[in-house]
């Protein structure tokens, strides 16, 4: 039994938990909607981190090594591919 809620999300949230968060630049997926982020944010499943730039500014988000590695489990239990 994980610490932590893996229930009903989407499959975006469910790639960001895969790919660690989403980070400026990131190739893999487009950044997050607010609303996306928001579960994953309320579930201690990701942390937030503003980036300023000079005049630009914006929010990367992070998913701890102890989340994923959980998550990984989660997966593995259900036979979820990541």
């Amino acid at each position: 039994m994980s610490a932590y809620d893996f229930t009903h999300l989407s499959e975006q949230q469910q790639k960001l938990l895969t790919y660690h968060g989403w980070r400026h630049g990131d190739t893999f997926q487009q950044q997050p909607s607010q609303k996306t982020a928001q579960r994953l944010l309320e579930r201690g499943l990701m942390l937030p981190r503003e980036i300023l730039r000079g005049s630009m500014r914006w929010t990367e988000y992070d998913v701890p090594d102890e989340v994923h590695a959980a998550w990984v489990e989660f997966c593995t239990q259900q036979d979820m591919m990541l």
